[in-house]
């Protein structure tokens, strides 16, 4: 079972609250990073539980939008210690010599109605990889308080950050491709 652990999706749930026309403060405490990876033909799932975020989004003019995450990978939880402390060991995140993953990006385009495309840097263990991540964008209020809600999906091939070197490079066992989500 601890063979699923290796795999990176960064699944994350960002409920955001306006804190000036285009500035939105990322609510920690409603939002999440999770991710699934498939080991030996069956999913595993865990989360990031720290991690800071930083919205600028201007909906009528996207190209002044950004987006920055940065990831406490050894906040890492699968529900198992030995998964969690084999995955932030050397041949996974390595975090005592990489602490950190991190997302930024480069610009932010409307798609369809609702639908944005995100291109940027998506960085892990000091390796950067440009993505594409496709999102939803709404308006809600809770408690008097406009907030938004962001959606999508996200695809990596864990190797190419080097995650699940040494045994755990072979793709055989453990897969490859990394679906991420965030809601």
């Amino acid at each position: 079972m601890n063979h699923f652990l290796f795999c990176l999706l960064l699944i994350f749930s960002m409920v955001v609250q306006a804190a000036q026309a285009s500035q939105w403060t990322v609510d920690l405490a409603r939002s999440e990073i999770t991710f699934v990876a498939i080991a030996d033909n069956a999913p595993f799932e865990g989360e990031f539980k720290q991690f800071r975020a930083r919205l600028q989004f201007n909906e009528a003019e996207q190209t002044k939008s950004q987006l920055r995450i940065s990831i406490d990978l050894a906040s890492i939880d699968t529900q198992s210690e030995d998964g969690d402390a084999l995955l932030i060991g050397s041949d996974f995140f390595n975090t005592r010599q990489w602490p950190e993953a991190s997302f930024s990006s480069e610009s932010i385009e409307k798609e369809t109605d609702g639908l944005y495309l995100c291109i940027g840097d998506l960085t892990i263990r000091n390796i950067y990889q440009k993505v594409r991540v496709v999102f939803s964008f709404q308006k809600q209020m809770q408690a008097d308080n406009p907030v938004i809600v962001l959606q999508g999906t996200l695809h990596i091939d864990r190797l190419d950050f080097d995650v699940g070197l040494g045994d755990w490079i072979n793709t055989d066992w453990v897969a490859n491709e990394v679906e991420i989500n965030f809601t």
